[in-house]
């Protein structure tokens, strides 16, 4: 019974400081995993964003290609379908979803006709983007506008699609135009493809 004791008394556990180094470099591995995984959530987000505009932009051209003009619609359209309703109307909105005079809603006609070269519509994002201005100022998904005072380079292009990407000064992948002196503004790729 003696020797069972001898070894009991001499197994020792952690102290309190042990302890506490362990739990400081835990919570240290946890914080940087936590933001590591927030840039890589951004960038998969944006990615999905841009893989879906340029989707579209691809069918809108082959829409172009196989009836010699875009599809039928007046102002502004959404991109997809199933979108979130915001406002109360009719159907899905996307755009700024936050200002009732902002929001573009989903168009039937629209969609009818682009579904001859894309067999399904989906939304461009399920999620709502918080601009750079206010993260009470949501984006949803994308929309495409037809507008004849929209110029870029000089040029008149009536046909463009807007949406917006998490993080502030983010690559969108495509042709892009600076905002400043909308609607004449001058495109990060003064060769781009626009119409």
């Amino acid at each position: 019974m003696s020797k069972q004791r001898a070894v009991l008394d001499s197994s020792r556990g952690f102290t309190i400081v042990e302890l506490l180094i362990v739990i400081v470099v835990i919570g240290i591995l946890a914080a940087i995993t936590i933001v590591s995984f927030s840039g890589v959530q951004q960038r998969a987000r944006n990615a999905s964003i841009a893989s879906m505009v340029s989707t579209y932009e691809h069918a809108l051209a082959a829409y172009v290609a196989e009836n010699g003009k875009y599809p039928d619609f007046f102002g502004a359209v959404c991109i997809g379908e199933g979108y979130d309703n915001f406002d109360g109307t009719p159907g899905g909105d996307c755009g700024d979803v936050s200002k009732p005079g902002e929001i573009v809603h989903e168009n039937a006609a629209y969609n009818t006709q682009m579904k001859t070269v894309i067999t399904t519509l989906p939304k461009v994002s399920n999620f709502t983007v918080p601009t750079t201005f206010s993260a009470a100022d949501p984006w949803a998904g994308a929309t495409l506008t037809n507008w004849s005072g929209f110029i870029v380079d000089g040029t008149p292009r009536p046909y463009f699609i807007k949406y917006t990407l998490f993080g502030e000064n983010q690559n969108c992948g495509l042709q892009a135009v600076n905002g400043d002196g909308f609607p004449n503004v001058a495109s990060t790729n003064p060769a781009g493809n626009f119409t």
